[in-house]
């Protein structure tokens, strides 16, 4: 990530990651954003080996990384 850009935190779908570990979806870390936490019941686990299910997943990147996370996921 730039050094200089804003970091935003976001709320996204899950189901693109389901079946991988926080870990494993941290593993591309040259896509400017990465995946941070997962919500299970209202609770956020950050634990890197936490399963990811279709619950929501955190995200954290500059505005355009996380505009392009979007367009990644969604595209998977």
């Amino acid at each position: 990530m730039d050094s200089v850009s804003q970091i935003r935190l976001v709320q996204a779908d899950g189901t693109p990651f389901a079946g991988e570990t926080v870990a494993e979806a941290r593993h591309d870390t040259e896509r400017g954003w990465i995946v941070v936490s997962v919500s299970h019941n209202g609770t956020v686990h950050t634990d890197e080996h936490t399963n990811i299910t279709a619950d929501d997943v955190f995200v954290a990147g500059s505005d355009e990384a996380i505009q392009e996370s979007k367009r990644t996921v969604a595209n998977s």
